[in-house]
C-alpha cells in the first residue's frame, strides 16, 4: 500500500496550488495531480490486475494487426470494438506496456477533463475519483474502464443537449463493453427535474426493487442481452456479498447528505446530480444477490464525482462546508485503504513495470 500512500501525499501537496493566487491554479492542480494518477495507471506492472494478466494481455498477444485481418477476429468472446482497438495498437507496436499505457490515458483523461470543467471543488472530486472504485478498478477491468471513459465524454453531450453526439458515443462504447447500453438512461435522468414528490416516488420504487430485485433484473438482462449471456449468469449468482451491502449503506447516507444540502435551495439546477446518487443506490442494492451486477453503477460514478462537491457548495455556512469536506475526504481515503488493502483485484501489492 506504500506506493498509494505516496500518491495521496502527492495529490495533497499538489492541492497547495489551490491556495495561491495564480489565475490558472485550477488547471495546474488537475494537470499535476492527474499526471500522478496517470503515471501509476500507465506504468504499472503487467502482472498487476487479475483481468489484465488473465485476459487482456493474452488477448493483445493473440490479436493480429489491422493489415493482417486482426480486426476480423473474435478473441476470447470480446466485443468487436475492443478487438479492433487491440489490433489498431498492434499495427504500430507489439509492446504490451505501450498497449496498457495508451489504455490508461483513454481511461483517465475524460475523467480529469470532466472534473476540470464541471467540479465546484476539484480537490474533493480528485480524492473521490482516486478513492471510490473507478481508479482502482481501472488497473484490472480496463475494458469497462475504457468504456466509462467514453461515456464520460458523452456527459459533455448531455450538458449541451447534443442527442446525436450522445447516442453516437454510447453506441461506440457498446462495441467495447455491451453494458454501456445502460448509460442511455443518463440523458433523460439528467434533464428530469427532481421535485420532492418525484424523489419520494423514485425512492419508493427503489425499495420495491429490493423486494423483487432478482426477478426484475433477471428479466431485464434476459431481454437486453439474451438468456445465455454472461450478464444473465451474473444475475443468477446467488452468493451473498456483505461488502456490497456496506457500500449500499454508504450510498444511502451520501444520498441523504446531498438531499439535505439541496433542501433549502430547490432551484431547477441545484439537484441535477442527486438522481444519479439515487441510481447508484438502486444498482448497488443488487450486490446482495448478483455477483458483479453492481458494476453497472460504475458508469454513473463520474456524475457522483461532480455531484458531491455540487451539493456541498449549496451549504450556506463556510464552516459547515469545510467540516463536511474534510469528513468526506477522510471517509473516502479510509474506504480506499480498508477495501483495497487486502489485495482486491490483485492490484495490491503495487509495483511498476521496471520492477518486474
Amino acid at each position: 500500500m506504500i506506493p498509494f500512500v505516496f500518491l495521496y501525499i502527492y495529490v495533497f501537496l499538489c492541492s497547495l496550488i489551490l491556495l495561491t493566487k495564480h489565475k490558472q491554479k485550477r488547471a495546474w492542480f488537475v494537470l499535476m495531480s492527474g499526471a500522478g494518477m496517470a503515471f501509476y495507471l500507465t506504468c504499472h506492472s503487467q502482472n498487476l490486475g487479475i483481468d489484465v494478466w488473465h485476459a487482456y494481455l493474452p488477448a493483445f498477444r493473440t490479436a493480429d494487426n489491422l493489415f493482417n485481418g486482426g480486426h476480423q477476429q473474435t478473441i476470447m468472446a470480446l466485443e468487436p470494438g475492443f478487438v479492433f482497438y487491440m489490433s489498431l495498437v498492434k499495427t504500430f507496436t507489439d509492446n504490451a506496456q505501450v498497449y496498457l499505457a495508451l489504455t490508461g490515458f483513454i481511461i483517465c483523461i475524460p475523467i480529469f477533463s470532466l472534473i476540470y470543467n464541471k467540479s465546484k471543488d476539484v480537490l474533493l472530486s480528485m480524492i473521490i475519483y482516486l478513492s471510490w472504485y473507478l481508479y482502482h478498478f481501472s488497473f484490472s477491468g480496463i475494458r469497462q474502464a475504457m468504456t466509462i471513459g467514453i461515456t464520460t465524454l458523452a456527459i459533455f453531450a448531455i450538458y449541451k443537449r447534443q442527442k446525436v453526439v450522445f447516442t453516437s458515443l454510447i453506441l461506440l462504447a457498446t462495441t467495447i463493453h455491451t453494458s454501456a447500453l445502460f448509460f442511455f438512461l443518463a440523458y433523460p435522468l439528467y434533464w428530469l427535474r427532481l421535485t420532492n414528490r418525484r424523489f419520494i416516488l423514485i425512492l419508493a420504487f427503489s425499495f420495491a426493487l429490493l423486494v423483487v430485485g432478482r426477478d426484475f433484473f433477471e428479466a431485464a438482462t434476459t431481454i437486453i442481452f439474451g438468456s445465455d449471456s454472461h450478464y444473465a449468469d451474473v444475475i443468477n449468482n446467488s452468493n451473498y456479498h456483505g461488502g456490497s451491502n456496506t457500500v449500499f449503506i454508504v450510498y444511502v447516507l451520501l444520498l441523504l447528505f446531498q438531499y439535505f444540502c439541496n433542501f433549502k435551495n430547490r432551484s431547477e439546477n441545484s439537484n441535477r446530480y442527486l438522481i444519479f446518487t439515487l441510481v447508484l443506490c438502486m444498482i448497488q442494492s443488487t450486490g446482495s444477490f448478483a455477483a458483479y451486477a453492481s458494476r453497472l453503477g460504475y458508469y454513473f460514478i463520474p456524475f457522483f464525482l461532480i455531484g458531491l462537491p455540487e451539493s456541498l457548495s449549496q451549504l450556506r455556512s463556510p464552516v459547515m462546508q469545510r467540516i463536511f469536506k474534510v469528513t468526506l475526504m477522510v471517509m473516502m481515503v479510509s474506504f480506499f485503504f480498508l477495501v483495497n488493502g487486502s489485495g482486491y483485484l490483485e492490484v495490491i501489492p503495487f509495483h511498476f513495470f521496471w520492477e518486474d
